[in-house]
């Protein structure tokens, strides 16, 4: 099926200047369990993703793929000291997802959470 961001824009003057003016970042996060498409192709009698599994395991790939944006393990650099506001979609039938930042360039990242499935927390920070 199809999936992508549905996005409704705040109102003028809901959220302090300083997040309404964040540079915004999108990320489309999704997990595809292949062995599982692979089945659901046999029993289609379908060739669209009919040998997915298998050729994933030849190249030595995970049958369990994680795409951002539709990419496989895609790098995003963000410049330091500057603030962004990161809209995350996470669609997942099977598997969960823990992010985590990756300091092992020397540069520091402190993330903070600002809504849940569209709904603003009572304390922003």
């Amino acid at each position: 099926g199809a999936a992508g961001f549905f996005i409704v824009e705040d109102p003028p003057d809901f959220l302090p200047d300083v997040f309404m003016t964040m540079p915004e970042v999108l990320w489309f996060i999704s997990t595809h369990n292949l062995d599982a498409l692979q089945r659901m192709a046999d029993e289609a009698q379908t060739t669209t993703l009919r040998n997915a599994s298998t050729i994933a395991a030849a190249k030595g790939l995970s049958t369990n793929p994680i795409l951002v944006n539709g990419e496989l393990m895609p790098t995003v650099d963000l410049p330091s000291h500057t603030w962004h506001r990161m809209r995350i979609v996470y669609a997942s039938i099977e598997q969960s997802l823990r992010l985590v930042t990756d300091s092992s360039s020397g540069g520091t990242c402190a993330l903070q959470l600002l809504a849940k499935d569209g709904i603003y927390l009572d304390t922003i920070p």
